[in-house]
C-alpha cells in the first residue's frame, strides 16, 4: 500500500488541484488518470487560484496567507505518465511543472512534490476562493 510517509521523498508526488483532480471530460483520458494517479492525502499549498474558463490555473507563492486546496496523489509509472500529465497540462506553455511545498492536511505537514503552476498573466483573471472552489470539487467525483 502506498502511503504519504513512505513517498515523501520520492519524485512522484504531484499536488493535484484542478481538472487532474476533478475529471477532465474526455473518457480516455480520465481513464488514463485513473490508472496514474493515487491520492494519498488532501493538503493545501499558499498561493492563489484564478478562473481560466473551464479550469482553474494556481500560482503558488511560500507568501501568501491564502491557501489552494487540493490532493497530493503518486504518480504510477513515471516514465509512462509524466508525459502524457505534461502534454495535458501543455507544459512549458500554459504551465510549468516545479517543485513546491504543500501541507498534508490535517496538521500541516509539509511535504515536497510537484504542481503545474499557471504561467499566464493573472491581473484581469477572477480568483477563485478557498471555499467556493471545495463546494465545486464536492459536486465532481474524482476519477481516481
Amino acid at each position: 500500500m502506498v502511503s504519504l510517509q513512505t513517498m515523501e521523498n520520492r519524485s512522484t508526488l504531484l499536488f493535484v488541484y484542478g481538472t487532474l483532480l476533478t475529471g477532465t471530460g474526455d473518457a480516455a483520458l480520465d481513464r488514463l488518470l485513473k490508472r496514474c494517479l493515487v491520492p494519498l492525502n488532501d493538503a493545501v499549498v499558499r498561493g492563489r487560484l484564478y478562473r481560466l474558463g473551464g479550469y482553474p490555473g494556481a500560482v503558488p507563492d511560500p507568501e501568501c496567507q491564502t491557501r489552494v486546496p487540493g490532493v497530493i496523489v503518486h504518480v504510477r509509472h513515471a516514465r509512462f505518465c509524466w508525459p502524457r500529465l505534461d502534454r495535458y497540462e501543455d507544459c512549458g506553455r500554459l504551465y510549468t511543472r516545479e517543485r513546491i511545498t504543500a501541507f498534508a492536511l490535517p496538521g500541516g505537514v509539509p511535504v515536497s512534490c510537484w504542481i503545474y503552476r499557471y504561467r499566464g498573466r493573472t491581473r484581469f483573471r477572477q480568483r477563485i476562493r478557498s471555499a467556493e472552489y471545495q463546494a465545486v470539487r464536492r459536486y465532481k467525483s474524482p476519477p481516481a
